[in-house]
């Protein structure tokens, strides 16, 4: 008899709530199975992702290329978040992690860290099971390398014949990193006016705009570092809004939580925002972008939106 082709599903958590009669008819006996031994290859694997990158829980990424060729070797995925301005180097790896996909990992991170100035990067390495000694060796360069490590399982609900993947964030090097460590990295991306004005003389007309007008409020100086451009007084750093300057967007971040008022602001100003925040809790924030032709429409939306962003971070 052939076994029923499993598909794959999606995992959601059934909010708090509901009776135990409910739980009883969601509840299917699930186990972890081996992408290894299920004869699985990293293709399919990287498959998923390609179809659904959301699944690393990375934040906006997208696919910008799929094994990129490096140095006789190729980089598996390379994704990026255009509202964090960042890259990651994803190496995927079934089994146990070894000596060699963890070196690869690096390396392809170092590589394209050097080739690619204007993002920032980060290397991923997507293994089934990671021993200590090599987590141990991780945690000893955290300071030199910014890495993530996920652990992927495979879900197996046999009783409705079907299957999902579960990544789990294990390793995390940036968050490891000492506030000494963090200063020294941030002080290696500071960069000035002129490195922003050059192809983004509109954007800057704008941010100039804001800038003038907000110094009623306080003594802000603009703050320029490689990756955004954000405000300090007294030369510590002020970040409740940072600017990011694109080729056919200005984009606005804002660390804060969720607020209804902040919203509305938004969208009586007709501005796009979006929010964010990631599962492990680790950050929540705002995203506003304008597109180049609709800037000099939007500027004072935008900086009432800024005014109130800064009233909440000042309580």
């Amino acid at each position: 008899m052939n076994k029923a082709k499993m598909k794959p599903v999606e995992i959601k958590v059934i909010p708090g709530g509901r009776k135990d009669k409910d739980l009883e008819h969601k509840y299917h006996r699930a186990r972890c199975v081996s992408l290894k031994k299920s004869n699985i290859k990293e293709r399919w694997l990287g498959d998923r992702i390609v179809k659904d990158p959301s699944i690393l829980d990375l934040g906006n990424v997208e696919v910008i290329q799929r094994e990129l060729p490096q140095q006789g070797k190729s980089l598996d995925l390379l994704l990026q978040d255009d509202s964090e301005n960042i890259r990651y180097e994803v190496e995927l790896q079934l089994g146990n992690a070894d000596s060699d996909h963890i070196t690869r990992s690096i390396l392809y991170w170092n590589f394209e860290k050097n080739r690619d100035k204007e993002h920032q990067h980060c290397a991923v390495l997507i293994v089934e099971d990671i021993s200590e000694k090599y987590l141990r060796f991780l945690n000893i360069i955290a300071s030199s390398i910014d890495l993530i490590v996920l652990k992927v399982l495979r879900i197996e609900f046999k009783e409705i014949s079907v299957h999902s993947l579960l990544f789990e964030k294990i390793l995390d090097t940036r968050s490891s990193q000492s506030s000494s460590e963090n200063e020294r990295h941030i002080s290696m991306q500071r960069a000035d006016r002129t490195y922003w004005e050059k192809g983004n003389e509109q954007k800057m007309n704008t941010i100039d705009y804001i800038h003038n007008r907000i110094q009623e409020i306080d003594n802000f100086e603009l703050n320029y570092n490689k990756y955004y451009i954000g405000f300090k007084i007294n030369g510590s750093a002020e970040n409740f809004v940072t600017f990011r300057p694109r080729k056919d967007w200005l984009a606005f971040k804002f660390d804060m939580d969720r607020d209804e008022t902040f919203e509305k602001l938004s969208s009586d100003g007709n501005l796009k925002v979006e929010y964010k925040e990631r599962s492990n809790g680790t950050e929540c924030f705002y995203i506003i972008r304008i597109d180049n032709n609709d800037l000099e429409n939007q500027t004072n939306s935008i900086y009432e939106v800024i005014k109130y962003a800064h009233s909440l971070w000042i309580k």
